[in-house]
């Protein structure tokens, strides 16, 4: 719903044209292609939770946390499908917020479209809910195999067989290269009967590696080399106010004196 709202806006000010609609409109693809990384993000999050073995003997013994840690997600949680079930009855705190910042918006009237998109995630979450009811049923009557999420046809499948989280993402990762950076090292088999091959592909922290800590190394370096001005020596301090002085003066004197 807060994706909608903000579409609702950017394609409201691209309407109204003027210079914010040069802005609004790449914004608004900027934001679209975000929700398509986003929902991208989540099926790799779900290949990496659901699909295959576990990796390493920690991830073997894992485990569901207890009440206490999942009661407080369960409570946000239902908030979220509340506000997307019926986003009408939250509008009202939307505007009383929106409110403060801009008055002349306090009595806004809920957007038309609003209800309609309520109703239609009312019926999308009773869909899931038979469906889900319906495949509960099935279950019960006939009960539950455990058994891993695929083998690939191996009689012994090892979780060095099975997709990893990079496999997903590599179709994106490919189409955001010259952004994401990836870094891929490959040691291609040889001969006829190769005894060793290998592919490993990393895809750095690009904003963090490239734009981050350059910054923060560049701020840490500018304050090293300042600290060195506070040696506790008092004639140095005397000759820093003495130096502060005259710049002040020669300021004043270029401006004119006033």
């Amino acid at each position: 719903m807060s994706e909608w709202l903000v579409f609702l806006g950017l394609f409201d000010a691209v309407g109204a044209g003027g210079l914010s609609a040069w802005a609004a409109g790449p914004a608004a693809m900027l934001l679209g292609v975000t929700g398509a990384l986003a929902l991208a993000c989540f099926v790799k999050v779900c290949g990496v939770v659901f699909f295959g073995t576990a990796r390493t003997e920690a991830a073997q013994r894992a485990h569901e946390c207890g009440p206490l840690m999942r009661g407080p997600m369960l409570v946000l949680a239902a908030v979220c499908i509340a506000i997307g079930l019926a986003p009408v009855l939250f509008w009202p705190a939307v505007a009383h917020a929106v409110a403060a910042w801009q008055p002349g918006w306090a009595m806004t009237a809920s957007p038309a479209p609003l209800a309609a998109l309520g109703a239609c995630q009312v019926a999308l979450a009773f869909g899931a809910t038979l469906g889900a009811i319906l495949l509960w049923r099935r279950v019960r009557r006939n009960g539950v195999a455990r058994a891993v999420t695929w083998d690939g046809g191996y009689a012994t499948p090892t979780p060095r067989m099975q997709y990893t989280a990079g496999s997903f993402a590599e179709i994106i990762t490919g189409w955001f290269d010259w952004i994401l950076r990836p870094q891929r090292h490959s040691e291609r088999p040889q001969g006829i009967f190769p005894a060793h091959a290998s592919h490993r592909e990393h895809t750095p922290e690009t904003v963090l590696e490239y734009v981050v800590e350059p910054a923060g190394e560049a701020v840490m370096t500018v304050a090293a080399t300042v600290r060195r001005l506070q040696h506790g020596r008092l004639q140095f301090y005397i000759l820093y106010l003495v130096i502060g002085m005259a710049g002040l003066a020669a300021l004043v004197m270029a401006g004119g004196g006033r």
